[in-house]
C-alpha cells in the first residue's frame, strides 16, 4: 500500500504547536511538543549535507487488534544516497506502555517491508548532556552563511590542539575578526566539538 501525502495540520486540541518554515532545512514544520522542538533543532545542526528532513510526513495504515488505524511518524529523513529513515519521537517513559509499544513494533515491521528504516528517538538522544542547551545558544549563529574562508583564516597557523571557546575568541580578536565567527563556525560544525558538554567545558579542534 502506498503512503498518502499528509496536509500539515494541528493534531491535538490540547498540546500547543509550533509552525513555520525553515530556510536551512527548506521545509515547513509543525511541532507539537518541546521534545519535537529540540529534535528539530538538533537536526538543523546535525543533518548530513544533502539530506532532507520532513516533519509530520505522510501517514501509513496499520492493523492492530484487527482494526485498521492511521499512523503518522514525526519525521522523515531522506539521506543523500536515497535511504529513507522514519522517526518517532517519544519520551522514554511512554515507549514501554503496551499500546504504544505495540504500535511502534507494527510500524517498524511495516516500514521494513517498504524498505525504510524506522527509529525511535527519546530525550536520551535528543537532550543528551547539554546538547539541547548548546544548540539553542547557537541557533542565531546558524542562520549566517557557512564562513569557510573566514574559518580557514581563523585557524591558519594555529598548532593542532584543543582550544576553549574563550581562547578561540581571543585568537579571533588578535586577527582582527569578530568573536561571532567562532559561534558561526561552531554552528556550522566547522570545528570538531562535543555537543553534549557544558558550554564552559567545550573544546574546539579542527
Amino acid at each position: 500500500m502506498s503512503m498518502k501525502r499528509r496536509v500539515l495540520g494541528k493534531q491535538s486540541a490540547v498540546r500547543s504547536t509550533v509552525t513555520g518554515y525553515n530556510n536551512n532545512l527548506k521545509t515547513a514544520v509543525l511541532l507539537e511538543s518541546t521534545l519535537e522542538v529540540d529534535y528539530y533543532r538538533m537536526m538543523e545542526f546535525t543533518l548530513p549535507e544533502g539530506a532532507t528532513l520532513e516533519m509530520q510526513p505522510e501517514h501509513i495504515e496499520l492493523i492492530i487488534d484487527g482494526k485498521r488505524i492511521r499512523y503518522t511518524p514525526d519525521a522523515k529523513i531522506t539521506m543523500p544516497d536515497g535511504r529513507i529513515i522514519m522517526i518517532e519521537i517519544k519520551y522514554e517513559k511512554d515507549i514501554h506502555k503496551p499500546n504504544i509499544r505495540q504500535k511502534l513494533i507494527k510500524a517498524k515491521w511495516k516500514y521494513a517491508s517498504m524498505g525504510f528504516q524506522f527509529d525511535v528517538m527519546t530525550e536520551r538522544e535528543i537532550r543528551k548532556g547539554h546538547q539541547a542547551e548548546n544548540f539553542s545558544h547557537l541557533l542565531a549563529a546558524l542562520h549566517h552563511d557557512k564562513p569557510v574562508d573566514a574559518f580557514h583564516l581563523l585557524v591558519s597557523d594555529l598548532p593542532t590542539q584543543q582550544y576553549s571557546i574563550k581562547e578561540m575568541i581571543e585568537i579571533a580578536f588578535s586577527k582582527g575578526m569578530s568573536e561571532s565567527i567562532v559561534k558561526i563556525s561552531m554552528a556550522h560544525m566547522l570545528f570538531q566539538w562535543d555537543t553534549t558538554l557544558a558550554w564552559s567545558d567545550i573544546r574546539l579542534s579542527f
